[in-house]
């Protein structure tokens, strides 16, 4: 009889510590700020969280037993079919962003985590718990982000003056716009990668570009504006105003950027004064 009670005791203690435990994971999966939701090997939605309904706008009766990819963008739901499949097959799956259809109308974009856990009843797959986090913010940030990179790339690159972007000491070039084609006589396809001593002929230039870039990297300090001759491709002296100076780099390192306008034909004109000047004196 004591063997039997002491049995009941322990467990009346299992139960009651699995209840707690089941407990425990309830209120972890209802109340954590990620998006939790169970979709079953039929591709319907078996339960989600409370962050789930929050994005969604609609009630928990709504979505539960609905198709999961009835509340993604149609453009998405192929893939998205492709990666359930590979999950239920317990297949490695990469983290993926999905864009979800609420019930106003909007679409909130998730990004779901690597693969998923596999839920089984009776010793078979019923379903796969996966998470996410909204970052519907973050891409429309993105978004903006590189909107603005590529009007900004639009202005620089069609500007008059040149601009030319330069990485470390060497000043590998990284950018090339329109201006430095047709100032330099190189392209962007033969520029890029590249360092200027490459694309300038003579050496006296190559040599002082080489001492502005020293000077800029230890003193941090930019140089110019200053008038900087050199021979371009096709070994036609070219004169600019230039301005040299330095930003770090996502690396540690610095890049150089080289803002030139050309004055030759404003040289030309001026030493044609000058020389109608003394010419007539």
């Amino acid at each position: 009889i004591a063997g039997h009670i002491a049995f009941a005791i322990e467990r009346k203690r299992a139960e009651e510590a699995l209840r707690k435990s089941e407990d425990k994971y309830r209120f972890l999966y209802e109340k954590s700020p990620t998006v939790n939701l169970i979709i079953g090997i039929d591709g319907k939605i078996k339960d989600i969280n409370e962050a789930m309904i929050e994005k969604f706008g609609y009630s928990k009766e709504e979505i539960v037993g609905r198709d999961a990819l009835e509340f993604v963008v149609p453009e998405q739901r192929e893939k998205v079919a492709t990666q359930l499949e590979r999950d239920f097959k317990g297949e490695y799956t990469p983290e993926i962003d999905v864009d979800i259809l609420t019930k106003d109308g909007s679409i909130h974009t998730l990004l779901f985590s690597p693969g998923g856990v596999i839920l089984s009843e009776g010793g078979q797959p019923a379903g796969i718990l996966i998470t996410g986090i909204d970052v519907t913010e973050r891409k429309k940030v993105e978004e903006a982000l590189r909107e603005s990179e590529e009007r900004l790339d639009a202005i620089i690159d069609n500007t008059p003056n040149v601009a030319i972007e330069g990485y470390d000491i060497n000043g590998k070039i990284i950018y090339w716009n329109k201006a430095a084609e047709k100032l330099f006589g190189w392209t962007q396809e033969e520029a890029l990668g590249k360092t200027l001593d490459k694309l300038i002929l003579d050496k006296e230039s190559t040599d002082g570009f080489h001492k502005i870039l020293r000077d800029v990297d230890k003193s941090n300090k930019p140089f110019g504006p200053s008038e900087w001759k050199f021979k371009n491709k096709e070994g036609i002296e070219r004169t600019v105003y230039s301005t040299i100076f330095s930003i770090p780099s996502s690396d540690g390192k610095k890049e150089f950027i080289c803002m030139d306008i050309d004055i030759t034909q404003r040289k030309k004109a001026e030493e044609e004064i000058r020389y109608l000047k003394e010419f007539n004196q």
